[in-house]
């Protein structure tokens, strides 16, 4: 077992910096998990914007108009100049400007209603379009009493009335979760760990055994060359069985109390899978780089490259279609998309389907990756007796 046992000194050495992908990895789930806590929610309730009113109309129905707005939001006072509204819009002391001009009862009696009043508001706002609705509402149901002929005092009543009614909203569940449970951030950013350690763990180690150098001796050893493989295969066993039950390990310990038992058998073997494939990359750019340095780089870019275009870093939610349809090439891709479906797989059995498919192309990865591996050593060892 001499070669296992070099193995392990040069694994040994090489755990300080691979700690500190670890260490790195613990902060990040630990501030995450803090700020993405599972919230519930028990009833609904309507929104309130800070916004001002500038009314200038010399009749009643502006006043109306802000009375109205005033009740269903929080009214901030400001006077009427171009630089105070800009400042106080610009710091987000109010959210919404509502401009009342002076012939705002006379064109709302006769039924002119395009164009009535001005706003300023923050450009794409979904805040801006909330208000727009509320007055275009309150404008509509009005000038419908008054094109009617209703006397004004009895429309605004009618419309205050009208407007005042609201539909009693009934949740579901008693509790709905509004942010995804602290085990899902967890386990979000866990391919960029393991893509990196397991490089890192063992990309070095086999490139020192596959170094013309070290091969050359071994050959000429008494060693069989299908003792040397079987020594590495189990050095690699050891390495990435290790870092899976270490991260299975602490997941289980920090966020156990939100992992139930089908939610936990699914992340497991989906972390088995994505461990595969891991380590079919790690073996591959082992054999295809020369170099400590080309190694790291090719690590740190095929992590955060993998981890960018498959959601890990950037919510698949808010992806382009074409950004979205390369990812599905990637194997990250179906890795969060088992672990987004795994959040609600305690609810919705129905679920199971993707998570299965999903898991199933993740193995299909971790195939060719091996696959492509072993025909890369045959390439190499081929090339190497031609050059003897």
């Amino acid at each position: 077992m001499q070669v296992f046992k070099t193995y392990l000194k040069i694994l040994k050495k090489n755990i300080p910096s691979m700690s500190i992908y670890l260490f790195v990895f613990l902060l990040l789930a630990f501030v995450l998990s803090r700020s993405g806590k599972e919230n519930g929610v028990s009833q609904f309730t309507t929104n309130k914007i800070d916004m001002a009113v500038i009314n200038e109309d010399e009749g009643e129905l502006g006043g109306e108009l802000k009375a109205y707005l005033g009740g269903i939001n929080n009214l901030v006072e400001l006077k009427n100049d171009k630089e105070i509204l800009q400042d106080e819009l610009y710091y987000r002391n109010v959210e919404y400007i509502l401009l009342i001009p002076k012939d705002f009862s006379s064109k709302l009696a006769n039924g002119d209603i395009e164009n009535l009043c001005e706003n300023i508001k923050i450009p794409g706002s979904y805040t801006g379009k909330y208000v727009d609705i509320q007055i275009e509402q309150y404008i509509s149901t009005l000038e419908s009493y008054l094109i009617a002929k209703v006397p004004d005092k009895q429309a605004l009543e009618y419309t205050r009335n009208d407007l005042s009614m609201a539909l009693e909203v009934n949740l579901l569940n008693n509790k709905i979760s509004t942010s995804m449970t602290s085990d899902y951030h967890y386990f979000k950013y866990l391919p960029y760990v393991l893509i990196s350690l397991i490089i890192l763990g063992m990309g070095p180690i086999l490139m020192v055994f596959n170094s013309k150098e070290i091969n050359d001796r071994t050959m000429c050893s008494s060693l069989p060359l299908k003792k040397k493989n079987m020594q590495l295969i189990l050095g690699c066993v050891v390495t990435v069985t290790a870092m899976y039950l270490l991260f299975m390990a602490l997941a289980f310990i920090l966020y156990g109390e939100n992992i139930g038992l089908l939610k936990g058998i699914l992340y497991l073997v989906n972390c088995f899978v994505f461990v595969l494939i891991a380590t079919g990359m790690g073996y591959l750019i082992s054999i295809l780089t020369k170099s400590i340095n080309t190694l790291n780089m090719i690590s740190n870019t095929v992590g955060l490259g993998m981890s960018f275009l498959g959601g890990v870093f950037v919510p698949q939610a808010l992806m382009g279609e074409k950004v979205l349809n390369f990812s599905k090439f990637i194997p990250t891709y179906w890795y969060i998309n088992a672990v987004e479906n795994i959040q609600t797989v305690s609810s919705n059995k129905a679920v199971l389907k993707d998570i299965q498919v999903s898991i199933g192309v993740e193995v299909m990865f971790a195939i060719a990756f091996f696959a492509v591996a072993l025909v890369a050593t045959r390439i190499r060892s081929n090339a190497r007796s031609q050059m003897n």
